[in-house]
């Protein structure tokens, strides 16, 4: 029984510090945080945000909807479908 009450303690302690150390990093989509781009776009809008870790997302607005794409360092564009 000792042996039980001490590996449960042992297991919340190191499962405590695990959860101290999560970090959330995330990109703010607003007209603040984005440039429009300099792409024309019939009844839409089209905004580039700096993201985490060099990332660029792409907010492309129209019609009521809303999408982002992530464009990687290497420029290469990955379209969400959202």
């Amino acid at each position: 029984m000792k042996s039980l009450s001490i590996s449960v303690l042992s297991l919340l302690l190191l499962s405590s510090t695990a959860f101290a150390e999560t970090k959330s990093l995330y990109t703010g989509l607003t007209a603040k945080d984005c440039k429009a781009s300099k792409q024309p776009v019939e009844d839409g809008y089209i905004g580039m945000c700096s993201g985490v870790a060099g990332y660029t997302l792409e907010l492309l607005e129209g019609d009521l909807r809303q999408t982002v794409n992530v464009i990687a360092l290497d420029k290469k564009k990955y379209e969400l479908e959202l």
